[in-house]
């Protein structure tokens, strides 16, 4: 019993050995490097309506997270399909956003992400009532060194 013992663990060795030095070490790919030197300005106006009383729409609240999202391949053709670079912004107390997005000259494609947010809404009855307001995405794309306007309106 004892010599079948040692030969399991033997065999046990040498497939344990076999097993380890087959494996492929594991790299961690590097950040891709993105040409910042280069921008399109991408900026707008922020409205919700958080006074019924009013017509109109007023200026998001300041702070507002807004977010762009951009595929890498549009800066390196070796990104790998389906990776993003995600850049944010607050709105500013004048009810505006801007960023300053790396482009190039074959342009790139982006999406406006607006974060919702929660705020007091003031009713027709003079009561305030607590609303998350939402924003649809929107799809867009850039030039190097032109500026752009994209208004987001909050419901």
């Amino acid at each position: 019993m004892k010599k079948l013992f040692s030969y399991f663990v033997v065999v046990l060795g040498i497939v344990s050995i076999a097993i380890i030095s087959s494996c492929e070490k594991y790299e961690v790919s590097t950040p891709y490097e993105i040409n910042d030197s280069i921008t399109a300005t991408i900026s707008g106006y922020v409205y919700a309506d958080l006074n019924l009383q009013e017509t109109g729409k007023e200026y998001a609240p300041t702070g507002t997270t807004i977010f762009i999202q951009v595929e890498l391949q549009q800066y390196n053709p070796h990104a790998p399909n389906g990776e993003f670079k995600t850049y944010s912004t607050t709105v500013g107390s004048d009810g505006t956003y801007s960023f300053n997005l790396p482009s190039n000259d074959n342009g790139v494609n982006f999406t406006i992400i607006p974060e919702s947010f929660r705020a007091e809404q003031l009713q027709w009855d003079d009561t305030y009532e607590d609303v998350v307001f939402n924003a649809a995405t929107q799809n867009a794309g850039v030039v190097s060194s032109e500026n752009y306007i994209y208004d987001i309106v909050y419901f």
